[in-house]
């Protein structure tokens, strides 16, 4: 349909109403007064991102109060370590857009799809279109911010040679498996899988579950990062001394080392070599009850499902074929966060500096929420193509080299925290109700603050020389983007905090 002539004016537009298009419209609101207006787009009927259609037993892995919009505090009252399901988070995101309405004049475009932008001089003209009935609109705004991130939207079930096995997804799993006694296979090692494996070990007990986990994950202990009550005071590690501890360890050729770092850390696993660390937590408890539920858990990847007389047969990369039932459920959870088909890569920051672009093909930070929240802070301020932080196509090297994503992100993480500590100021910091550190009380926050800030400029070195090593190694374009390296060299930015 034809365009509308409707003229549309913001100071702001943020594409995206999941945690990082809501972080990010926090971020504006910090610098737009009553008099100023933000547009607010998003593809679904109202804000949550994928917390609006993931599966319906996913819980967070971490703590719930660190899972919210800026520094909008939970309005339902849980104990702190309380993990919240889909439906509490998808409430609280209700109330943070609320909170935003109040703060600013927001005119959210529920039920609407980006479509396309164009930058200019002294604007970014958008057009998106009405999915009701494909109206298309234009808009032009002073800034654009396409919250993005990893897109994530419910998977689909494999397809196989064999149509002697049920196909599904973890969305799929509220009643349909639950029908008869033929076995499961879950297909993945990743959150996802996790969670599936133990709702149905919980739910079914006895039931024939088995798990194909490709090379395994590696989680972080919750436990570990996350002492409840008074052990905060004396026990567990901070989150920033863990990606601290990953960094060390990694060159940008072995990512082997820093998952071996990690198990002897405290580190969890359902197998005994992991290859890959996707930044996921899980408890001992939660891996107790997987390895004692499950039937086998095997070290592959499935290709397909075949035929294989009466029954079916999974057929995998590198072992032999493996006979299952006829009727056998396979429940797909992989490709959830990553996938492998990723576009073109889209920087995160436009040459013109209009358009932030929070994506997986130019990750900046690898947590949307994070990336929402202070990418816009550096946008506000003038700074954002003018801080030379490392970028990695992250969808591309899952893609590639999945092995190094936890390695290769933990190094990001403590480069480009330490230059946004040096760009932007410390109450920025402080308003942060993300921060995962602030689990713990202050006094145990400070020491590794202050190891940080004495050891920045080696830090800095080290995580680039891994990072630059990477970048050789795949030939994928890791680092500070042209134009970013050009600006900063012209205006230094900030001074240590």
């Amino acid at each position: 349909m034809a365009t509308t002539d409707i003229p549309l004016e913001y100071d702001a537009c943020v594409i995206g109403a999941g945690v990082a298009g809501l972080n990010a419209v926090h971020s504006a609101t910090c610098y737009l007064g009553p008099s100023d207006r933000m547009a607010l787009i998003d593809v679904r009927d109202g804000p949550g991102g994928m917390w609006r259609d993931t599966y319906d037993f996913v819980r967070l892995h971490q703590p719930h109060p660190m899972f919210t919009v800026g520094d909008i505090p939970w309005r339902r009252k849980f104990p702190p370590e309380y993990l919240a399901s889909r439906s509490e988070v998808q409430e609280q995101f209700e109330h943070c857009l609320t909170e935003l309405a109040d703060r600013v004049p927001l005119d959210t475009r529920f039920g609407h799809r980006y479509l396309s932008h164009e930058e200019h001089a002294d604007h970014v003209t958008v057009t998106f279109e009405r999915i009701e009935d494909g109206a298309r609109l234009e808009l032009r705004t002073k800034r654009l911010i396409k919250a993005i991130s990893y897109d994530v939207h419910p998977s689909q079930p494999l397809a196989f040679t064999s149509d002697r096995v049920r196909s599904l997804t973890p969305h799929d799993l509220t009643g349909e498996p639950g029908t008869d006694d033929t076995p499961v296979v879950i297909v993945g090692g990743g959150k996802t899988a996790m969670d599936t494996a133990h709702h149905l070990i919980k739910r079914f007990p006895g039931r024939d579950v088995r798990m194909v986990i490709g090379d395994g994950v590696i989680f972080l202990n919750r436990d570990l990062i996350y002492p409840v009550g008074r052990r905060r005071w004396t026990r567990g590690t901070l989150p920033a001394a863990c990606f601290l501890l990953l960094a060390g360890a990694y060159d940008g050729t072995d990512p082997a080392v820093p998952i071996d770092r990690l198990r002897k850390w405290g580190g969890l696993a359902i197998n005994e070599h992991p290859r890959q660390f996707q930044f996921g937590n899980i408890s001992p408890a939660e891996v107790d009850v997987i390895l004692q539920g499950v039937s086998s858990v095997t070290e592959d990847r499935l290709v397909d499902v075949v035929d294989d007389g009466d029954g079916a047969a999974l057929q995998l990369r590198d072992g032999p074929l493996v006979p299952v039932p006829a009727g056998t459920w396979i429940v797909n959870c992989t490709g959830y966060i990553f996938r492998s088909g990723a576009g073109p890569v889209e920087p995160y920051v436009s040459v013109g500096g209009k358009v932030l672009s929070i994506n997986g093909t130019s990750t900046v930070i690898f947590l949307g929420s994070f990336a929402g929240y202070f990418l816009t802070h550096l946008m506000f301020r003038g700074l954002l193509d003018k801080v030379p932080l490392y970028q990695i196509p992250l969808d591309h090297l899952a893609r590639d080299a999945k092995e190094n994503v936890g390695a290769a992100g933990s190094s990001q993480a403590v480069l480009n925290q330490l230059l946004l500590l040096k760009a932007l100021p410390l109450k920025v910091f402080q308003d942060c109700r993300l921060d995962y550190n602030q689990w713990y009380p202050l006094p145990r926050q400070l020491p590794v603050l202050a190891r940080q800030m004495i050891n920045s400029r080696r830090y800095q070195a080290q995580c680039r020389e891994a990072l630059d090593e990477l970048g050789r190694r795949t030939g994928l374009d890791i680092g500070p983007l042209a134009h970013v390296v050009a600006r900063s060299a012209a205006s230094p930015v900030g001074e240590p905090v």
